[in-house]
């Protein structure tokens, strides 16, 4: 049998301070795996490794969130028709760009994962007599959960169009353990067993969180807490079509999200220390202190227009938010810029002026919100009236009254979905879920056909070369 590429080998090394012991002092000083894992402080550093990787840019720091898959999903103006962005926009997969971001993002989820398994190998070891038996069970359940995660965003980028018949193709390998064996590339189905088997695990393993103490005033959510767990399980429900059972796990997580409380309009707008972010209502993200550089990158309005990724015009961004001021997405996260372009630019991750207080909901990135909890539960309930209870609440909270009618629901939560994940990659895992062939697309304000060949990212060639 082959033997696993390189870079998941690489994934023993943590992104923390140890990992820079490990690759800079002379190797007889080096720390070995199992000196690292001889107290409690290596297992924490260990654990904020795993944090720390899914912030990196191949993965929830950049590429997966704020371009590689939002410029899939056609959500931000490319200028240029030569751009290299345009290759991601127009689906054309086999252009440098796109080849080289897939193969990037590929890497880094499987380093990632690799770390999870070896943290679960020497909490199974080590954790043992290291740790207490409480906080041992925690953060196994964290590593399972992020395992898991991954996987499932994996599954979603690369895997089929999960119905009856696709969910039957191949997908991607899932690696449940740090090995030099190349894991089979599973079908679709079968990677969806193991991903919810190992939330399922996480689940009981993290079900003696105080439910009192997990919320955004704790700082809770910036870990893979026990509410976040039941919200990715039903993720993973909602891409299986198993409707029924995802409608009855989002209520039960819904009842157990009062501690991450709504934004309001004046904490969105604060001038010191605006939350665009809505980092209260995240029931997990990923704390990256370098965000405002990918913000500078990309989004400031002190680019050249050729190189900012924007509204394009001011009637498409208006459009989106149904030309609503009202609307505290619309009103905190888009702003025409007193000087350089005329037109709405992205200021959702912009720094803020003042420098002191709570710096963290600043530098954050939503990967799993309360709001789309609502979302799915709307989409899966028994019947459109009760649905439209759950889109209501999601309006009446961003400043929107509430929908009269449910005979649109669908379309009402589409138009949410838009408005409501910009820069955190998630409409284009939407449109693949429903198959929704025609997008407006602010290059050139037009309807642009997504083609059926589209929907599914080949795998890289470091990955099938290998094989």
């Amino acid at each position: 049998m082959k033997r696993i590429s390189i870079y998941i080998l690489a994934s023993i090394l943590f992104c923390t301070t140890s990992c820079s012991k490990w690759l800079e002092v002379a190797p007889e000083d080096r720390f070995t795996e199992d000196q690292i894992f001889e107290t409690e402080v290596g297992f924490d550093e260990a654990m904020n490794g795993l944090y720390l990787g899914l912030a990196k840019d191949n993965l929830y720091g950049d590429k997966m969130t704020l371009t590689t898959v939002e410029l899939l999903a056609n959500r931000f103006h490319v200028l240029e028709s030569s751009s290299p962005y345009m290759s991601l926009c127009t689906w054309n997969y086999n252009a440098t760009y796109s080849f080289e971001s897939f193969s990037n993002i590929w890497s880094q989820a499987y380093t990632s994962i690799g770390n999870a398994n070896n943290l679960l190998a020497a909490l199974d070891k080590q954790g043992t007599t290291v740790l207490p038996d409480a906080k041992r069970t925690r953060l196994k359940g964290e590593a399972l959960a992020i395992r898991a995660y991954v996987h499932l965003d994996l599954l979603r980028l690369f895997g089929p169009v999960y119905n009856s018949v696709d969910s039957t193709k191949n997908a991607i390998p899932y690696y449940t353990q740090l090995s030099p064996e190349i894991e089979t590339i599973l079908p679709a189905n079968q990677a969806m067993n193991l991903i919810l088997k190992d939330i399922n695990q996480a689940l009981d393993y993290l079900k003696d969180d105080n439910s009192a103490e997990v919320g955004y005033n704790n700082y809770n959510n910036f870990r893979f807490n026990y509410v976040a767990a039941m919200a990715l399980k039903t993720r993973a429900l909602l891409w299986r079509n198993n409707k029924e059972e995802a409608f009855k796990l989002a209520n039960e997580t819904i009842a157990l999200t009062d501690n991450f409380t709504w934004v309001t309009i004046d904490q969105a707008k604060n001038p010191r220390n605006p939350d665009r972010i809505f980092v209260n209502e995240m029931l997990f993200g990923v704390y990256n202190d370098r965000l405002y550089l990918n913000y500078d990158k990309y989004f400031s309005f002190e680019l050249e227009p050729k190189s900012i990724l924007s509204s394009g015009s001011a009637t498409f961004i208006e459009n989106i938010y149904e030309k609503s001021s009202n609307d505290y997405r619309f009103e905190t996260q888009w702003k025409i810029p007193s000087y350089g372009v005329a037109y709405p630019t992205f200021f959702k991750f912009a720094d803020i002026t003042n420098k002191d207080g709570n710096y963290r909901q600043r530098f954050t990135i939503p990967l799993i919100r309360k709001s789309e909890l609502f979302y799915i539960a709307a989409e899966t309930a028994p019947n459109t009236a009760d649905g439209l209870v759950f889109l209501n609440k999601i309006r009446n909270q961003r400043g929107l009254s509430s929908l009269a009618s449910a005979s649109q629901i669908s379309n009402e939560i589409y138009k949410e979905y838009l408005k409501e994940f910009y820069g955190e990659g998630q409409v284009w895992y939407y449109y693949k879920r429903n198959r929704i062939s025609a997008i407006v697309s602010p290059n050139g304000d037009k309807t642009s056909a997504i083609p059926s060949n589209a929907w599914v990212v080949s795998l890289p060639l470091n990955e099938t070369d290998n094989r």
